[in-house]
């Protein structure tokens, strides 16, 4: 979560029960991105465990 949307959901606590759906969608949205960042990362830790096989099977490089 960036920090201005830190400060505005803050804010928004703050203001109370009728900001709900503002809130939420904060939330969703950095749900979305932790959810983009944990597959790039997937992707970047296979190709690196598949470059380690490789060099395992080649020790020259």
């Amino acid at each position: 979560m960036t920090t201005t949307d830190l400060k505005r959901y803050i804010s928004l606590v703050e203001q109370g029960p009728s900001t709900v759906t503002e809130r939420r969608r904060i939330i969703r949205d950095q749900h979305d991105r932790i959810t983009r960042q944990i597959r790039e990362l997937r992707l970047a830790l296979e190709t690196t465990e598949h470059k380690i096989c490789v060099y395992d099977g080649h020790p020259e490089g």
